[in-house]
């Protein structure tokens, strides 16, 4: 068994790296933040660290949650955490190793001009400006800061005042070149050996907060792919990577970052079939891997998603049939993933029903078993439903509003509409 500790583990890396992990054979994922943050309702091994990265405390913090849960891989999920870690050996963190690429690799791609200086030999290397250097037909010219990620921070300016006033403002941005075309960002995966084993570039359709919520694949092209593989070999990555490249005037692809982590948009292509993170683990554990890819165009589009605390226990769950085990002649796959989720933690199931068929043809045709439910009543005298919920630790599932008042107000038990079973839902897989 390999234990792996993520952190943050509510970041979107840390949250994409549980969806990539949690069903490897012989892995165990422990979440930790310092923060109480979404991690807590994903990770079901999850640890609270009492210091921030950079905090004189965090690496003890840090050795105490890997003594107490064993830890033997620690996979970072945000750039300071890896600035923090780099050139830190197991012997430093309590005997785990960081997954990643080496100290070099992520201090390099931490600041951009350093990424810059790093492949200045190659043309797709964006120019950069300094108040001495820029000239009336360089502008506009672009500031972003120098470490950092997606658009945080960034500004044009326009004249050679404008530069001087911005850079003088804050000495932490670097200008370049203007680029005005598409973006791509093209997730990478080169292996132990050094072998560039996956290009795939994406499409950033949509972005809030400087993170793609909708991103479509592309066709991978020469020019992209002579970029990655130019990248991976002068910075020698080991694992899953990521760069990002915008159009110039010219239509040429110029580089904006690189980052030597997971990307939470990564997830695009793990649908596709790359597992980036767990090809990362693989390698790591010193196995060699292979790229299984169906090939096929996708697009990922992402919301915000519900996920609940509720402040009180249950043993017992008593479910309706009609409206809501099965809603307009289909079965209701959320309800049934709450049944069966409820059954895995030893609750009883309860099926309480008026169905006015033959129940027992009406499961078998929509194949749902009477197996799932611990006993089956059903109602055809039309007594009310809250003289056969006997336990007061209970929840109760029905669409009928008349249904649920005349349990909560005779029961005490909790009452839920088919709409708010998502709050049953326990996603600590």
């Amino acid at each position: 068994m390999t234990n792996i500790l993520v952190f943050p583990c509510g970041s979107e890396i840390g949250l994409e790296i549980h969806n990539a992990l949690q069903y490897g054979k012989n892995l165990t994922l422990v979440g930790a933040s310092s923060v109480p943050d979404h991690g807590r309702f994903v990770y079901r091994n999850y640890e609270q660290i009492d210091a921030f990265v950079g905090e004189e405390q965090f690496l003890d913090e840090l050795r105490r949650v890997v003594a107490k849960w064993e830890i033997d891989l620690i996979y970072p999920a945000f750039d300071s955490l890896l600035e923090a870690l780099a050139g830190l050996t197991p012997a430093d963190l309590g005997g785990a190793e960081v997954i990643g690429s080496s100290a070099e690799v992520n201090l390099v791609t931490r600041y951009k001009s350093k990424t810059y200086e790093a492949l200045a030999e190659f043309d797709f290397v964006p120019r950069l400006f300094t108040p001495a250097t820029a000239q009336a037909d360089d502008f506009p010219i672009f500031l972003k800061p120098d470490a950092g990620y997606g658009s945080r921070g960034v500004a044009v300016a326009h004249d050679l005042d404008d530069l001087e006033r911005r850079l003088a403002a804050d000495p932490g941005l670097i200008a370049v070149e203007l680029l005005p075309g598409a973006e791509l960002t093209v997730d990478c995966f080169t292996d132990r050996h050094g072998r560039l084993l996956f290009t795939g570039p994406r499409v950033r359709s949509r972005i809030k907060g400087g993170i793609a919520v909708s991103s479509s694949t592309i066709e991978l092209t020469d020019e992209i792919r002579n970029i990655a593989a130019s990248i991976s070999s002068t910075l020698q990555f080991r694992g899953q990577w990521f760069f990002q490249v915008k159009e110039a005037a010219d239509g040429r692809y110029k580089l904006l970052e690189i980052g030597p982590r997971v990307a939470g948009t990564m997830n695009l292509y793990r649908n596709r079939g790359v597992n980036l993170p767990m090809l990362t683990v693989l390698d790591r554990l010193g196995h060699d891997v292979e790229i299984l890819d169906n090939g096929f165009a996708a697009t990922v589009d992402r919301a915000l998603i519900n996920r609940h605390e509720l402040g009180f226990d249950y043993s017992v769950v008593y479910v309706d049939f009609d409206d809501t085990l099965v809603v307009d002649g289909r079965v209701n796959v959320k309800t049934m993933a709450f049944l069966y989720q409820a059954r895995s933690a030893g609750k009883e199931i309860v099926l309480l029903t008026r169905h006015a068929q033959e129940l027992d043809q009406s499961l078998a045709r929509h194949a749902i078993s009477k197996e799932l439910f611990t006993r089956i009543v059903h109602i055809t005298d039309g007594s009310p439903k809250s003289h056969y919920v006997d336990r007061a630790d209970a929840v109760f599932i029905d669409d009928a509003f008349s249904e649920r008042a005349d349990v909560l107000h005779n029961t005490g038990a909790k009452v839920f509409d088919v709409d708010a079973v998502e709050s049953l839902l326990d996603w600590r897989l």
